[in-house]
């Protein structure tokens, strides 16, 4: 089995060589990279600044009236305590 793979990878290692011995095959990858590159930080950069933004204002500047949110903060302290807890009196 082990050599069947090291046959595997070694021809596509060869066809690799092969394909990209020709300058011109090489810059159509490298177009093709760069051009996928492109649309996904195009992609990325659009919906991470609008995903983020609130983040870090409500980071910076917690709102004490969001109810759901200080629930989930109150709920969240208790498991700490609770683990504590139980390790004290296992021990």
């Amino acid at each position: 089995m082990a050599k069947r793979n090291q046959l595997l990878m070694l021809g596509a290692g060869l066809a690799g060589a092969a394909y990209f011995r020709k300058k011109n095959n090489r810059q159509k990858a490298m177009d093709l990279i760069n051009s996928m590159r492109d649309q996904a930080m195009k992609m990325m950069g659009k919906d991470q600044n609008k995903n983020i933004e609130p983040t870090i204002k409500k980071a910076a500047y917690p709102d004490p009236y969001d109810i759901p949110d200080n629930e989930m903060v109150a709920e969240g302290s208790l498991y700490g305590i609770d683990y504590y807890n139980r390790e004290k009196q296992t021990t």
